[in-house]
């Protein structure tokens, strides 16, 4: 199932989100544009830093989607907005965990990328729990089974009843 959660900058859509998963000691996997990777390190240094925190699943597949092998030996000061955006899909997308919270993904990325990610989305939904989390509707719109409107509609969920009210 895929949440997604519109909102305005500044309507708190990251601490309701961190609020509900933390009171529910769920593990997930977070892709969001406030990480960012150490300046010097490479994308080979990253993507073994984080394979060193768990096993990948899929790893192939999306390594070759998001054209990660291209980036391997760039340092990450070097990359694009998309490039980065590019490598932190990779990683959420090859992680294992049920629980997936997508912040602004499409942010940074070209048309063609943008299409992708929606495609895997799509494929990923049916194994896992995902929130996609826009300031476009229309993003939410492609792909959501249920939208919840911060900015409207904050009084009416409660956290721990998130995904059982859509």
């Amino acid at each position: 199932m895929i949440v997604g959660i519109a909102c305005k900058n500044g309507s708190g859509k990251s601490l309701f989100v961190d609020q509900f998963f933390f009171e529910h000691n769920l593990t997930t996997t977070v892709c969001t544009n406030e990480v960012n990777f150490h300046p010097e390190y490479t994308v080979n240094d990253i993507v073994h830093l984080f394979k060193g925190t768990g096993k990948f699943v899929n790893d192939l597949e999306y390594y070759r989607r998001y054209d990660i092998a291209s980036m391997m030996e760039k340092k990450a000061k070097f990359l694009s907005s998309g490039e980065m955006q590019k490598v932190k899909l990779y990683l959420a997308f090859s992680k294992p965990e049920q629980n997936l919270i997508f912040d602004e993904p499409t942010s940074f990325l070209n048309k063609d990328a943008r299409a992708l990610f929606f495609e895997d989305l799509i494929t990923f939904k049916t194994q896992h729990n995902i929130i996609l989390i826009s300031h476009y509707k229309e993003d939410l719109e492609q792909v959501c089974d249920a939208i919840y409107n911060l900015d409207e509609d904050k009084e009416r969920y409660e956290h721990d009843k998130l995904f059982d009210q859509v």
